[in-house]
């Protein structure tokens, strides 16, 4: 089954919830998307996806120079921001709570 992604998310981004469906075969817009539209929120819960999969140091695919890229390479070039490591993505969740 396809993964339907809405066209008014960036490229890169709808590039790499299309690979880690692909990878998985968990229906991630749903999960990701879940109702919000901006892009912070989707980038946390595609970085939570990744970490909680252990999925960082996965290939994901080559970039357009032909350079192999791991889905933490990718994550960083698409925001701009490191994965992170599990405990300093969800230590602050949990502090909160």
């Amino acid at each position: 089954m396809a993964l339907v992604i809405d066209p008014r998310v960036d490229r890169g981004e709808a590039w790499m919830l299309r690979r880690l469906h692909q990878i998985t075969k968990v229906d991630l817009w749903g999960r990701i998307n879940a109702g919000v539209t901006d892009q912070a929120t989707r980038r946390d819960r595609i970085a939570d996806f990744i970490l909680e999969h252990r999925l960082g140091g996965v290939i994901a695919g080559k970039n357009q120079q032909g350079v192999v890229e791991s889905f933490e390479d990718v994550f960083a070039r698409i925001y701009g921001q490191p994965l992170g490591t599990t405990e300093t993505r969800f230590a602050p969740r949990e502090a909160q709570r």
